[in-house]
C-alpha cells in the first residue's frame, strides 16, 4: 500500500468537528507537565503570621509536596493535604495557580520558572499572602 493511501484513510477515520487543544490548553499542559514530580518548599515568608498549627508544620520539617495530574500532594507529621488546582497562564514563563480546599474556597498564587528546577511564587490570597520558593527533588 501507498503511504499517500494509508495517510488519506487515517484522515478520512477522523471526525469532521476533530479540533486539537487551544494554544493556551496546549501551554497549560506544558506547564503542568514541568511542575509534575516532587517540590520542597525553600523558602516562603508571609506579609501575616500563620496560625499556630501551620506555622508548627513549617518550622519543624521541611515541606515537601508531590504534584500529580491536577493534584497537589503532602504528607507529613504535621501537614496531611490533597487538593485539587488549576492553571491560568500569566504570560510566556509565569503561570496564575488557583488552589482549591475541601471546602471550594481557592488560593491564587503568582509563579514563575528560575530554570527546570525552581519555581518562584508569590501568594495573592489574603492570608497567605507572600512570596516563596520550590526546589525540585531528584528523582533517585
Amino acid at each position: 500500500m501507498k503511504p499517500w493511501v494509508l495517510c488519506l484513510a487515517l484522515i478520512g477515520c477522523m471526525p469532521a468537528n476533530s479540533v486539537g487543544p487551544s494554544a493556551d490548553e496546549q501551554a497549560q499542559n506544558s506547564i503542568k507537565d514541568a511542575i509534575a514530580g516532587t517540590w520542597k518548599l525553600s523558602s516562603y515568608k508571609p506579609v501575616q503570621p500563620l496560625n499556630g498549627a501551620l506555622l508548627d508544620a513549617l518550622t519543624r520539617e521541611t515541606l515537601f509536596i508531590q504534584v500529580v495530574g491536577d493534584r497537589v500532594k503532602s504528607k507529613s507529621a504535621y501537614l496531611v493535604a490533597d487538593r485539587k488546582f488549576r492553571i491560568e497562564m500569566f504570560g510566556l514563563d509565569a503561570f496564575r495557580v488557583w488552589l482549591s480546599d475541601g471546602q471550594g474556597l481557592e488560593y491564587e498564587a503568582i509563579a514563575h520558572f528560575e530554570g527546570p528546577n525552581r519555581i518562584v511564587f508569590q501568594c495573592k490570597t489574603e492570608s497567605w499572602r507572600g512570596p516563596g520558593s520550590f526546589e525540585r527533588v531528584p528523582v533517585h
